[in-house]
């Protein structure tokens, strides 16, 4: 009996034991959870929160104490979506840990998060598993700040690709390291890669001068190299001009770990410099001499900043007077068009026009003018050469007249009588206006030829003309359109108005006398109207019905004016 007595106080003391055990391991695990600086959850199997902390809730952004998420589960807490699988029962499932999964999820305020999780199973003595923990790292800033970082590492890679100037990148011993598309366009090579692959020493395959190698490198060992211009050598051996800007990267004891810079290709502008200068002293020796008269203006002011011989010659004034004058004081042009053509040729452009000069003996005298820009001491000038076309001119308007008018009345002959009734008569179609045409001839000139002569003839046609340009609007278009047939358009006209002018017409040339040799001569005309009334109509057809019209006045007895009027219509029974 002692012994089970000392037994069942062993067993007791053992219990003891072990419950003091147990709730100093239980105190020791909730400190050791306590003091965890980073949020966790534990939930038990069904994945029901018993144990978190401020920091975790601060995290999802939720509002309230650590206790009132206790019981809820996690996806509750956690996603905020009760419905949500989550990566802790998986763990518990399948008895894993999951470390560092990256979780996207919002907090409870709707903020973006980038969480990295740690799920472990947690077992008892006996290992059956009896919940789960989930330890995090709010990860959000990192994420935005990596991809901040890519961002800016793709603009800078995008900057130095789409730059508008070549970027390298060299090492001291000669070689790239990094470079650009258009550098390697620059020199010549297919690709940034054949640029790198085929360069092996900058010094001897790009440079052209090694003196100008030395001299740069000095310079990089007093400081920087500030847009030097230098010539380089291309993959296929030519020869070009670059802007070359360069800076030694260094590290703290002052070794160079790599050269940096830009350069720009410049060789146009190079070739256009040298160019320039060689054009300046051709423009001198070039203006001085010749018989071409030149001038050179101030584009700002027209003032005639110098003149050559040719010009002194040409004007009538001593060269001291011609540097003294303005433009103005030669052009009949008006001041303000006279500047209209310089902006193209202070652009470096060739600009040609016509123009009136007057002369010191006050004669007008027609010339053409060619312009272009000339440097002068940083300012751009205006050198024209003036050449006189009076006498072409002349022969031009003559050739003109020729071509358009007739040459025995002095009216449009058939072909520009043709070219402007048909512009007035789309511009009637277009806005639906009246429009008239008329076809009129001498009655019985044919008696007159031949009992006067064709002499008499012609004096008749003439006299007829004078009448008709006196009797007609200066909008009406009168042509000669054969022996003695004539026409008549008459814009913006109706058909009361047509015949009103066509009867004036008749009885000023009914009226007039011609006198031939000391006899007088009478004549009449038959005048056929056609009238636009239908958008169908062409002028072709206008004309036709005209005609049909005149010859109708032939037959009513001539010396009449007689409008078209469409034939009735034929009925059959």
């Amino acid at each position: 009996m002692a012994d089970i007595d000392k037994t069942n106080e062993q067993l007791v003391a053992e219990l003891g034991t072990i419950a003091l055990t147990a709730k100093h391991d239980k105190g020791l695990f909730q400190i050791v959870l306590s003091c965890l600086p980073m949020p966790y959850l534990l939930v038990d199997t069904h994945e029901r929160v018993v144990q978190t902390n401020q920091a975790c809730l601060d995290m999802l952004e939720i509002d309230g104490p650590v206790e009132s998420c206790y019981g809820q589960t996690l996806a509750q807490v956690f996603y905020n979506d009760p419905t949500r699988k989550t990566v802790v029962g998986q763990s518990i499932l399948e008895d894993k840990i999951f470390l560092d999964i990256e979780v996207p999820t919002k907090s409870h305020r709707g903020r973006e998060l980038h969480i990295l999780a740690n799920v472990f199973p947690l077992y008892d003595v006996n290992n059956i598993c009896i919940g789960g923990m989930c330890i995090y790292v709010d990860s959000t800033e990192r994420k935005r700040a990596e991809e901040a970082l890519r961002y800016l590492e793709k603009s800078y890679r995008d900057l130095i690709e789409f730059a508008p100037v070549g970027i390298f990148q060299s090492s001291p011993k000669g070689r790239y390291l990094m470079a650009n598309p258009l550098l390697a366009e620059i020199y010549g090579y297919d690709s940034v890669r054949d640029l790198m692959e085929s360069v092996r020493d900058i010094k001897t395959q790009i440079y052209v001068d090694p003196r100008e190698h030395e001299a740069i490198y000095e310079a990089l060992e007093r400081g920087i190299v500030d847009r030097m211009e230098v010539q380089r050598r291309r993959k296929d051996g030519s020869i070009i001009w670059v802007s070359l800007s360069m800076r030694a990267v260094r590290d703290q004891t002052g070794k160079v770990l790599y050269y940096e810079g830009f350069c720009r290709n410049i060789t146009r502008r190079r070739l256009a410099e040298d160019a320039l200068r060689e054009s300046e002293e051709r423009y001198r020796n070039f203006f001085a001499s010749g018989e071409s008269v030149k001038l050179i203006i101030d584009p700002d002011t027209g003032a005639i900043k110098d003149a050559n011989p040719a010009a002194a010659e040409f004007y009538g004034y001593d060269l001291g007077q011609l540097r003294g004058m303005l433009l103005h004081d030669l052009e009949i042009l008006p001041r303000e068009k006279i500047p209209a053509e310089w902006p193209q040729a202070s652009k470096l452009e060739r600009v040609q026009y016509c123009s009136r000069h007057r002369l010191a003996s006050g004669d007008i005298r027609e010339v053409e003018v060619y312009t272009s820009s000339i440097p002068d001491k940083g300012k751009s000038l205006l050198m024209s050469s003036i050449h006189d076309i009076t006498e072409r001119k002349q022969l031009e308007d003559k050739l003109k007249e020729l071509a358009t008018v007739d040459s025995l009345t002095g009216l449009n002959n058939r072909r520009h009588f043709m070219e402007l009734s048909g512009l007035l008569f789309e511009t009637a179609k277009r806005y639906g206006s009246h429009f008239a045409v008329v076809m009129l001839d001498i009655d019985h000139f044919k008696a007159i030829n031949d009992f006067w002569g064709h002499e008499a003839g012609d004096l008749v046609l003439k006299n007829l003309s004078q009448i008709a340009q006196t009797s007609f609007r200066s909008t009406d278009v009168l042509g000669r359109v054969g022996g003695d047939e004539f026409a008549v358009v008459m814009p913006e006209t109706d058909h009361v108005a047509t015949m009103s002018a066509m009867e004036r017409f008749r009885d000023a040339v009914d009226s007039a006398v011609i006198t031939y040799e000391g006899t007088p001569l009478s004549i009449t005309v038959s005048c056929g109207v056609a009238q636009f009334v239908s958008e169908n109509f062409t002028l072709d057809g206008l004309l036709k019905k005209a005609d049909m019209a005149l010859y109708k006045a032939k037959r009513d007895g001539r010396n009449r004016v007689v409008a078209f009027s469409e034939p009735p219509a034929v009925c059959s029974e």
